[in-house]
């Protein structure tokens, strides 16, 4: 039996990252992927978000030192979480893990930056800078002060003027998760419709697409503050909780939150819990890029299901086998009928 690689194996392996690039990447099982590389599920999970940590663009820029060290900063941050895991095993092997993972992974963003281009943000007084995404497509970026963003499909980002002066503001619409570089003496700031939420370094989920009923921020980890539109106290949320605003009444509320439901999209999870036929519908429209065609029916679900990494078909598989309804796919049209 083989030796199962570790993620510093993955991380220089070509045919992997080569994997991980890839916008239209193998919808292989899970079993299908730890088979193929050879590799845990945890190992390969692990290797695959330090990798999209990084956002491999189409201009064949040089990287900044802003950039450099944001990258290197989110490596090493994976690496640390990585040996934290490990150190409960074995102390010797530990330590010369530590070493070589460390070499090996600082070898690796070197080959990052030899072989793939990256997108140049230039310095900290860029203004109208905007990155968007389509249907079916996600984006990671490194904006100029370090902050990690990564954006969901059909959302777009664009940086404000005057970034990094006094304060560091942004505009979002759509969805996205930030990991927020840490700077007292300049907040960051997401507009986002009519939700303003001011953090000084955190991780957090903001969904504010134009076509839901509501405004959704869920804090990972830290503490926002949220002011809204007409409501004139500033909203505090901590770690682990969920801010909704319902845009037609304008009520808030504060609960917990489940991490699949709230951020599972962002490690390529996709879930439903008792979702309806307009949930089901929006969420692989803006999955997958493709479009419903339902004719006069009005399909009526309830479904539930975490996918993770899966083919639109293997999704729709799992819908029909519950549904009254039959969903097909044809030319990137899904087509519902009702099950005789």
């Amino acid at each position: 039996m083989s030796k199962k690689r570790t993620v510093e194996d993955l991380l220089v392996n070509e045919e992997f990252i080569s994997w991980v690039k890839n916008t239209k990447r193998d919808t292989d099982s899970q079993t299908d992927l730890e088979r193929k590389f050879s590799c845990s599920r945890e190992n390969l999970d692990k290797a695959v978000r330090i990798i999209e940590s990084i956002d491999f663009g189409e201009t064949a820029a040089a990287p900044t030192e802003i950039e450099q060290t944001a990258v290197l900063h989110n490596i090493l941050n994976e690496i640390e979480a990585y040996k934290n895991r490990r150190r409960k095993t074995n102390l010797l092997v530990q330590n010369i893990a530590k070493i070589a993972a460390s070499l090996i992974l600082l070898c690796g963003l070197y080959y990052f930056f030899a072989h793939f281009s990256y997108p140049k943000t230039g310095n900290p007084e860029l203004a109208g800078v905007e990155r968007a995404t389509a249907k079916g497509q996600k984006m990671n970026l490194m904006l100029p002060d370090g902050t990690f963003v990564k954006l969901n499909a059909e959302s777009r980002i664009s940086i404000q003027d005057g970034f990094g002066n006094k304060e560091r503001r942004v505009l979002l619409e759509g969805e996205a998760f930030f990991d927020v570089i840490s700077n007292k003496e300049k907040p960051f700031i997401i507009i986002a419709g009519d939700c303003e939420t001011m953090v000084l370094g955190t991780s957090f989920n903001i969904n504010a697409f134009d076509s839901e009923q509501g405004i959704r921020i869920a804090v990972k980890t830290g503490l926002v503050s949220v002011k809204i539109k007409d409501i004139q106290d500033t909203i505090k949320v901590s770690e682990d909780q969920l801010l909704v605003f319902d845009k037609p009444t304008g009520a808030t509320t504060i609960t917990g939150f489940n991490d699949y439901e709230e951020l599972g999209w962002k490690d390529n999870i996709l879930y439903f819990k008792n979702a309806d036929f307009d949930e089901i519908r929006s969420k692989l429209e803006r999955w997958y890029g493709v479009s419903f065609e339902t004719g006069a029916i009005r399909p009526i679900e309830s479904f539930s299901g975490t996918f993770y990494g899966v083919s639109l078909e293997k999704t729709l598989d799992a819908i029909n086998y519950t549904s009254n309804y039959s969903y097909k796919l044809k030319n990137n049209v899904v087509y519902v009928e009702k099950n005789d």
